[in-house]
């Protein structure tokens, strides 16, 4: 089997957990118990039946496989061969190379060394597949990326190969049949392991970054442009022995991509964050390094708090595990087990398998030829209501939306938060009679787990009709709503009198995202809708965002979760 190897001090106060309501378990269930030295996994709809489905890559079977998701729960797998006569399959890509709507697979092959790629033909019981050479002179062709490299609306793939110390890509021609041109990026990369590719300094341009096992190596190479491209290397560490995988994201939400890696020979998990600059400085920050001969790690917000965690397989150690993210930089990471013992622990992929809105895993075993997915099953309590303001008697109708490890079977509901309850109903009703703003609470319980909700000044109950114009006492900024939210947000606000105002989203570093007003309003109440994109109409990536309101001598900040 093979063995591989990111606003000023004001803002600072409220840089803590957002949602600390959550807890996640891991429910896993078997995909496959013969697939022979799962090396590569991959998670995407390939028969775009609207559910993800699986592939891999099975080094001592040679083997390219898809697990197909019948989308019940839960989960059937139905499993076709793709390829069984692709030597050392070690690495699997799942994407669109020749502009036809259905998802191609690319591979690597390491005793092959080759680089390939298999055009989805259609069809369904099985899929039908025709494969195509792209290289097959890859010495120990070891991970391949598919990305527009070249910005020309095409995919073109980029891989890292071990015997021939190099990264290299191959320009896709954009015609059909798919012609491939193959260019050098970065040579003498000792034992190189892992790409990735991303506009790291923000000129509109796609760089690469690689991770070399032999030289120790984390590297990346800025396009300078040109026919063909041109590419500057720039190390980002020298020392990180036994260099495995290397990922790109923007860990710190400042807008910049990030960079997480492996080492196996360290035992250690890191990321380096980008600090901008020409060129860019990097600070390393390790998650841990006692993670025995780790191979993978991959990042997500896996608890769905807005900011990234991490997750990471050891073939050493025999284990699956992630890192919860306090969401304090320089950040303290929570380490919890999700398998072990998993023996020969090494493939994995994150995306949402069975489409309930939060991130689950994949991974495969290389000592007992497993493959098999954890749910990601995290609790926590929550509701809703309908109307949340309006005139006396008010009448609610509040909803519960709690997600626990099992189906709930207790509700207790204090409507006003007086300490007493109103109501042990699921969807309860009430109805207020005085004036005011209520805060609403509510404890849920499966009879395992329990969690609980506090809403406050939730419910808005008004003497006159809320459609009617009205001159509000103070100045208040209200929570955002909803939150957390995709795609859109509305902020809500009240003038008590005629002010200058302006209302900036920042991240959490204070940088400014975009000023959504700055005029002259009058006295009354007044929303604006925000989009979660920057000023250049970029969206933004998930994570934690604070909104800024300044009118007169008032100043109020908040924060509100993106999620994608």
């Amino acid at each position: 089997m093979l063995r591989r190897f990111l606003l000023g001090a004001f803002l600072i106060i409220i840089l803590t957990k957002l949602i600390n309501s959550q807890d996640i378990h891991f429910k896993e269930y078997l995909v496959d118990d013969n697939f022979k030295g799962p090396a590569g996994l991959f998670v995407k709809d390939i028969n775009r039946d609207g559910f993800n489905d699986i592939v891999g890559a099975g080094s001592s079977g040679n083997e390219i496989s898809i697990w197909l998701n019948d989308g019940q729960n839960p989960v059937n797998w139905f499993k076709e061969k793709v390829d069984d006569n692709f030597l050392g399959a070690i690495y699997v890509y799942a994407e669109d190379v020749d502009g036809d709507s259905l998802v191609d697979l690319v591979g690597a092959a390491w005793y092959e060394h080759e680089i390939a790629w298999w055009r989805n033909l259609g069809g369904s019981n099985p899929i039908t597949w025709e494969k195509i050479v792209i290289d097959s002179t890859f010495g120990n062709a070891h991970e391949v990326f598919v990305w527009d490299l070249d910005m020309d609306n095409d995919m073109d793939v980029i891989g890292a190969s071990a015997q021939g110390h190099l990264i290299a890509w191959w320009e896709n021609n954009g015609i059909s049949p798919v012609e491939w041109t193959k260019h050098y990026i970065g040579t003498g990369f000792l034992g190189a392991r892992s790409v990735a590719a991303g506009d790291i300094d923000q000129d509109n341009d796609n760089d690469v970054v690689g991770a070399a096992l032999l030289s120790n190596e984390i590297t990346w190479w800025s396009n300078d442009g040109g026919s063909p491209i041109v590419w500057t290397k720039y190390s980002v560490a020298n020392d990180f022995s036994g260099a495995h995988k290397v990922s790109l994201l923007d860990l710190d939400g400042d807008g910049d991509l990030d960079i997480l890696g492996t080492a196996y020979m360290v035992n250690q998990i890191a990321w380096w964050r980008n600090e901008g600059g020409d060129p860019i400085q990097w600070t390393k920050i390790i998650v841990t390094s006692s993670f025995g001969n780790a191979l993978v790690s991959y990042p997500n917000d896996i608890d769905l708090d807005g900011d990234i965690d991490v997750v990471g397989t050891a073939e050493g150690l025999n284990q699956i595990a992630w890192w919860s993210n306090n969401g304090l930089y320089p950040y303290e990471w929570d380490k919890k087990t999700i398998k072990y013992p998993f023996y020969g622990a090494w493939p994995l992929f994150i995306n949402d398998i069975d489409n309930d809105g939060d991130y689950d895993l994949v991974a495969g075993a290389g000592d007992l030829d497993e493959v098999k997915w954890w749910e990601n099953s995290y609790y926590s309590c929550d509701f809703d209501a309908e109307p949340k303001s309006g005139q006396i008697p008010l009448q609610v109708q509040f909803t519960d939306l709690s997600k626990l490890y099992q189906t709930a079977n207790y509700w207790e509901w204090d409507f006003d938060n007086d300490g007493s309850i109103d109501s042990y109903e699921k969807n309860p009703s009430w109805t207020y009679t005085q004036p005011g703003e209520y805060s609403v609470y509510l404890k849920v319980s499966d009879g395992q787990t329990s969690d609980t909700e506090l809403k406050s000044a939730y419910i808005n109950a008004s003497v006159v009709s809320v459609d009617e114009i009205f001159i509000p006492g103070q100045f208040k900024l209200y929570q955002n709503n909803p939150n957390p939210f995709n795609p859109s947000t509305t902020i809500k606000y009240e003038l008590p009198e005629a002010s200058a105002v302006t209302l900036k989203i920042y991240n959490l570093l204070g940088k400014e995202i975009i000023k959504l007003i700055d005029e002259f309003q009058l006295a009354g109440t007044e929303t604006v809708n925000w989009d979660g994109k920057n000023k250049n109409g970029i969206s933004l990536n998930s994570g934690v965002y604070l909104y800024s309101l300044t009118c007169n001598n008032y100043s109020q900040t908040k924060k509100m979760i993106l999620i994608k």
